[in-house]
């Protein structure tokens, strides 16, 4: 995968016209997800998630009531697809996997 994606420049300086919010700036990576057939090995938004066989499937059990509910799978992450200087957190990892269910849970892999 590895592929360096832009984003064109904005059409206005957003932080020009509302200097108030200049303060709360940050740097973020914008996903451009493509369609495709991503493999478990592959960065993906919405594709299947590299998961040990032996470990069960990670299950929602609070905050609602009724048996556990199976948490979705939404994007998996791997370090070398996402420019590290942007993401600290990826630094020391391979890769993040974020699931949702009643509350957000994100994997460390």
């Amino acid at each position: 995968m590895n592929i360096l994606r832009t984003t064109p420049p904005r059409p206005l300086d957003v932080a020009g016209i509302f200097t108030e919010l200049g303060a709360l700036a940050r740097r973020a990576i914008r996903l451009h997800p493509r369609p495709g057939s991503p493999s478990p090995y592959d960065s993906s938004v919405g594709g299947p998630l590299l998961w040990p066989a032996n470990q069960p499937w990670l299950c929602c059990d609070k905050w609602h009531e009724g048996p556990a509910a199976p948490l979705l799978p939404v994007a998996q992450l791997y370090a070398r697809d996402v420019p590290l200087t942007a993401t600290p957190f990826l630094s020391n990892l391979k890769g993040a996997q974020n699931t949702y269910g009643d509350y957000d849970q994100t994997v460390s892999l």
